[in-house]
């Protein structure tokens, strides 16, 4: 067996194979052995027929095509260990030359792991700022409580701001109605809610059942371009009217709402959540401006396949989200007035950014010979089965959640050795 190599852009390479005719013989020949022994020819016993009877009744076509899904996979994984390449997708098979009088010579094409130049990462450095509360955060933290635990009365007279009312309404254009300016059931908070300039702001005064039509000029950077900048007619009609009654954060409030014994134990411990909230979102801020400050530094030839997978992760937890929350991609997708196939555009470059970052950290990893104790794999594992997963607990999936436990520490040591 020969071989040669070309690399190609973008982490690909071609192997070249030659299969010499003596060497293909013998898979050739086996192909056949095992075809044959299936083979059923009146007047002879089921695989013992004459060996022309049997070619040709197998016909030459299908021996070879056996002989080739037995050889072809054989001297491809010989070559790739070989030439010592991680592949990162199927390779593409192509048969560039066969005669029984000639070699077999096929080419391979396949995706491989690129190799990661790392620099000099440990004198990357950013700046931890220091983590507090702001009274204004804090303030807005109540108010977030109150509007949770708010009751609702049915205002008498009209709507005045800041009370909650539910619409529906159509907008339309030349007596078009706009698909994207119908909505049922539409709940809004006068003064508060943003929904096209102006909007609720004609809406106040309105009583239950009343009818309300206005017009009013589109933002030019609206998502739906076909009323983007245009003047629209709407047509509301208002279903309820309620005034919004929030509680008084007190003893007798707090007692109701939580386990602690006064307003003091209750803001303290609001105090400590909002906190650590704060630092795991500095946390994480931090950990992504460091590995964008490193991935930078790398210039690294992706490979097609594994942004390709990266991208149908991301829009299919995209999905999942939107599903949990009673919508479906495609009416969101249409809300924002986008094809699947743009969306998928606008992703590629931060799907590209995730799989070249996650091959940086990997390749840390390596280097800094940093691993998941088993323990700490079997209580991922743990974990993932109370939140309903079905993992299994076999050698790949062990492997592959090690991986990404010792992303993680890979992770927080460079945060660590940046913020020093």
């Amino acid at each position: 067996m020969e071989y040669s190599r070309e690399n190609l852009p973008k982490s690909k390479i071609k192997f070249t194979i030659t299969i010499s005719k003596e060497e293909f013989k013998k898979y050739y020949e086996a192909a056949f052995q095992k075809l044959a022994s299936d083979v059923e020819i009146r007047g002879f016993r089921k695989g013992k027929a004459p060996r022309y009877l049997a070619e040709a009744e197998i016909g030459p076509d299908k021996i070879f095509s056996e002989a080739l899904d037995t050889i072809v996979p054989e001297v491809y994984k010989e070559v790739v260990v070989s030439e010592k390449v991680v592949p990162v997708s199927q390779p593409k098979v192509q048969i560039k030359e066969f005669d029984p009088q000639k070699p077999l010579k096929f080419s391979a094409e396949v995706d491989i792991l690129p190799e990661v130049k790392l620099p000099d990462y440990q004198k990357v450095k950013v700046k931890k700022p220091k983590i507090s509360v702001s009274e204004k955060e804090f303030d807005n933290a109540i108010e977030n409580i109150k509007k949770s635990y708010a009751e609702f009365k049915q205002r008498k007279g009209g709507a005045k701001k800041g009370d909650k009312i539910e619409i529906d309404f159509e907008g339309s254009l030349g007596g078009v109605k706009i698909e994207s300016l119908i909505s049922k059931n539409h709940p809004v908070i006068l003064g508060e809610t943003k929904l096209i300039p102006g909007f609720t702001e004609k809406l106040t005064g309105v009583k239950k059942g009343e009818e309300r039509k206005f017009k009013l000029k589109i933002p030019k950077n609206a998502p739906d371009k076909t009323v983007a900048g245009k003047e629209v007619g709407f047509r509301v009609k208002v279903k309820k009217v309620d005034e919004i009654i929030y509680p008084a954060i007190d003893e007798k409030f707090v007692k109701k709402i939580s386990k602690f014994k006064n307003i003091k134990e209750f803001k303290d411990h609001l105090k400590k959540t909002l906190l650590s909230q704060k630092e795991i979102e500095e946390e994480k801020r931090l950990q992504n401006e460091v590995v964008k400050k490193i991935s930078d530094k790398v210039k690294i030839e992706i490979p097609e396949n594994l942004v390709n997978v990266e991208l149908a992760r991301m829009i299919e937890d995209l999905s999942a989200r939107i599903q949990m929350q009673g919508g479906t991609l495609d009416n969101w997708l249409s809300s924002i007035n986008k094809t699947r196939e743009d969306f998928q555009k606008e992703l590629r470059g931060q799907a590209e950014e995730s799989v070249k970052i996650n091959l940086i950290v990997s390749r840390i990893r390596e280097e800094e010979k940093i691993k998941a104790k088993d323990t700490e794999i079997d209580q991922e594992l743990e974990m993932l089965k109370a939140q309903g997963q079905q993992v299994p607990n076999d050698e790949s999936t062990r492997r592959y959640i090690g991986n990404i436990l010792g992303n993680r520490k890979v992770i927080k040591k460079l945060v660590e050795n940046a913020t020093k």
